[in-house]
């Protein structure tokens, strides 16, 4: 049996065009989650999100990385949840110490690890109590979009 060739091309075409979408639909993105698991959005990488926590002290740590591999400099300007207030970016200067920040730049190719000694982020005025093994979802408002995130809490 002979089949007509363009019946057979158009067969061929909606293969393609199925592989096309189910691969498309396999790289969606979700929702960032938290300690090993990384998730892209846009070209943006968040990764092991996870907040110290320690009844001791009044303020928490929230610790993760930000990669941009998008196709320009980003810009942080808020980290916020409903689980707290406020979210203050420290950053470490030899002259001054801390010195709370109002945005960070992340350029292109760039990974900022938010864990370091050098720069990290505070939760301040907790607005529930949160205890190890609990999940926090945060977001990440940069210009021009928001990221959602979920981090693990760890006891600090």
């Amino acid at each position: 049996m002979h089949t007509h060739p363009s019946i057979l091309s158009a067969t061929i075409r909606n293969k393609i065009y199925l592989l096309i979408l189910f691969f498309s639909g396999c790289l969606a993105t979700l929702p960032a989650q938290a300690d090993e698991q990384t998730e892209t959005y846009s070209g943006i990488i968040v990764e092991n999100a996870f907040i110290d926590v320690d009844r001791n002290k009044p303020v928490s740590q929230l610790r993760l990385k930000i990669s941009n591999f998008s196709s320009a400099d980003l810009t942080l300007l808020e980290i916020r949840s409903d689980t707290f207030e406020r979210a203050v970016i420290l950053l470490n200067t030899p002259s001054k110490g801390p010195v709370e920040v109002d945005t960070l730049s992340i350029l292109q190719e760039e990974t900022l690890a938010l864990d370091s000694s050098h720069i990290r982020v505070e939760l301040r005025n907790l607005n529930r109590a949160i205890r190890p093994n609990n999940r926090v979802e945060f977001e990440l408002l940069f210009a021009g979009q928001t990221i959602r995130a979920m981090a693990d809490v760890h006891p600090g």
